[in-house]
């Protein structure tokens, strides 16, 4: 257009005017565009800042972490290990991983994808997700689950690569609390036999000694372990030979001979079976005779006071809802479990309410502990406690470590895993956009705005070259010139 004005001046000069109105729509868009390049500039600078002193992750501490806060380094998980008040050491240990393996150990990327997805990390909570799986360790519960629950927006981990002594390699994850990390469910350490501590229960030498005091020399299974007949004048002979006859030791059975096939220990549990017998145990589910706790049920349940709702799980709380839980022990055996306790983490819901009442219990470091109690056979255990949401929700971000943490849910598993969620505020509404936004990254970006800043001062600078060149003409046109 500006060339076809200048080229048709001279022959119309009466095209001067459109040459006014073209100089003036050109001035406004010189304003626009010297607007854009100022406030490119200002963007290329904050990029600059973000290049310099790039974000830092949130490690907000959560009772799931091994390690509070995760590790940063090898020299830090080593002294986590080292530290007398923690129990990292008896995890690593009990891979046969000591901390000097972990002062070796090598840093790495770790991407939840890798192995086909059959990665494993470790936490201290359960959170009733798709294939969790305890892990007991001195008497200890601890809970693996996949890497890829921890994803907070992306599926790459920093993690440290640890070799034990018998040359299998583990991950100590950074960002997911120290957790010890897996491929596929954590191999089985190699038992120890258990008469020889220096041997492995698959060793050959590794067999029960006898049990007769002056034959502990001897294996259980050598033809010279024999208990010699207590019977007075028979002690030449086995004492299960046929004729060394003593009366039944066992409680209402003296009448029959101690080698009578009616002389047997009764099941404490049933009278017609044997004590040896596979059956003798308190219930079907029990694994072993002195396995009781396998008759247990736990279950939970939640209710909310205020709206009137007697089963919350899964629906939305308002401040200052009251909510009820409920924990239930069920003995499905028959026998009377001494001294049980009920005990809950309740760290998860404890993250948006108070503890209004607990019927006895006792909070210890978010745990609510109520006093040993025995349950009788066939007969269930309930506890309550209730809480109070609070009247405003706690802003904070979810942890890095355990997107489980301050995520608008409140969930907490005793047997039954039960979740109660929250409204989300306008903070945390902006956290969960801002989360699933693409992540260009700070280079990326900055990149891009260099692009944008060359185009806007190109055009930015013909708009004033060509508002010059406009002034010269009108300058001269009015001189009378004709040197366009």
């Amino acid at each position: 257009m500006f060339k076809k004005l200048l080229s048709n001046l001279p022959y119309s000069p009466g095209l001067i005017d459109e040459v006014a109105f073209y100089a003036k729509r050109l001035r406004r868009e010189t304003i626009v565009r010297r607007t854009g390049f100022i406030l490119i500039i200002l963007t290329v600078f904050i990029q600059m800042f973000a290049l310099i002193s790039p974000p830092q992750a949130s490690l907000a501490q959560s009772n799931n972490d091994l390690i509070n806060g995760g590790v940063r380094s090898a020299e830090d998980a080593t002294n986590n290990c080292r530290s007398s008040s923690s129990d990292y050491a008896d995890i690593l240990a009990n891979f046969n991983i000591d901390c000097a393996d972990l002062a070796n150990a090598k840093d790495v990327k770790l991407d939840s994808k890798d192995f086909h997805g059959e990665l494993y990390t470790t936490g201290r909570l359960a959170y009733g997700k798709v294939g969790e799986t305890p892990l007991n360790i001195k008497a200890k519960t601890y809970w693996l689950r996949k890497l890829s629950d921890y994803d907070n927006g992306s599926t790459k981990h920093d993690a440290l690569l640890v070799t034990n002594k018998d040359g299998q390699k583990f991950y100590i994850v950074k960002d997911c609390g120290g957790g010890l990390t897996f491929v596929g469910i954590p191999p089985t350490p190699k038992a120890k036999c258990e008469w020889s501590a220096s041997l492995l229960s698959t060793d050959p030498k590794c067999s029960e000694p006898c049990p007769i005091a002056s034959k502990k020399n001897l294996a259980k299974t050598s033809s010279e372990c024999y208990e010699a007949c207590p019977v007075k004048g028979k002690s030449n002979i086995k004492s299960n030979n046929v004729a060394c006859f003593e009366p039944c030791p066992y409680k209402n059975k003296e009448a029959y001979a101690k080698n009578s096939s009616s002389c047997f220990e009764s099941c404490i549990y049933n009278s017609s079976l044997t004590a040896s017998s596979s059956d003798c145990k308190p219930c079907k589910s029990s694994q072993t005779r002195e396995d009781k706790t396998s008759c247990l049920r736990l279950g939970k349940t939640v209710k909310n006071d205020t709206s009137k709702l007697n089963n919350a799980n899964g629906s939305t709380a308002k401040p200052n809802d009251v909510l009820t839980y409920s924990l239930s022990v069920t003995n499905d055996g028959d026998s009377t479990i001494k001294n049980f306790v009920v005990q809950e983490n309740i760290s998860d819901i404890l993250d948006y309410s108070d503890i209004s009442q607990t019927s006895g219990g006792i909070i210890n470091k978010n745990v609510i502990i109520w006093p040993a109690e025995d349950i009788g056979g066939g007969k269930t255990l309930v506890k309550n406690f209730s809480v109070k949401i609070k009247n405003t929700l706690p802003a904070t971000p979810v942890s890095s470590s355990d997107p489980n943490h301050y995520d608008l849910k409140m969930t907490n598993t005793y047997g039954a895993s039960v979740t109660v969620k929250l409204p989300p505020s306008i903070i945390k509404n902006i956290e969960i956009t801002t989360r699933i936004l693409p992540n260009t990254g700070v280079k990326g970006s900055l990149a891009i705005c260099f692009v944008l800043l060359v185009l806007a001062g190109y055009f930015f600078a013909r708009s004033r070259l060509i508002l010059s060149e406009l002034a010269i003409i009108k300058a001269d046109h009015h001189d009378g010139g004709e040197s366009y």
